[in-house]
């Protein structure tokens, strides 16, 4: 019995010794990753079809949809099927009173995100729909 405690001791301590050669080596660098090389989004004039789904989707989000003031709606594209819609909304709060016109985006599968001051999330806004015109070729 004692030489089996003992062989199971040895076995543990020298498990030990083999995790600080672990740790004394270096570790591996982390690879960065691949900057977007795809092609670049640039504002184009949306058309109104894309004008009426982003309304209805922004409209549908709000306290009081029905309440609804929209301006300077454009669309961002590259070329790939895949635009994005922005704007600027003012509507109603739950109060009855305007709260002024805030940016917004609606992607062409029904994402939107309308700027705030709440979370991080109330900055995509500006940050998605600040993109330069298409230039002339």
């Amino acid at each position: 019995m004692r030489a089996l405690i003992a062989a199971v001791a040895i076995t543990l301590l020298s498990g030990c010794a083999a995790t600080n050669k672990l740790h004394s080596a270096s570790p591996a660098p982390i690879a960065k990753p691949a900057a977007y090389s795809g092609p670049a989004w640039y504002r184009v004039a949306a058309s109104d079809e894309q004008k009426s789904f982003a309304q209805e989707k922004v409209a549908y989000s709000l306290k009081d949809p029905s309440s609804a003031q929209f301006r300077s709606l454009y669309a961002l594209s590259r070329g790939m099927g895949d635009d994005t819609v922005c704007g600027e909304v003012n509507a109603k709060n739950g109060y009855g009173g305007y709260v002024g016109f805030r940016m917004f985006y609606v992607r062409n599968d029904g994402n939107i995100q309308i700027e705030s001051t709440d979370d991080i999330l109330g900055k995509l806004p500006k940050l998605v729909c600040d993109k330069p015109p298409k230039p002339l070729n």
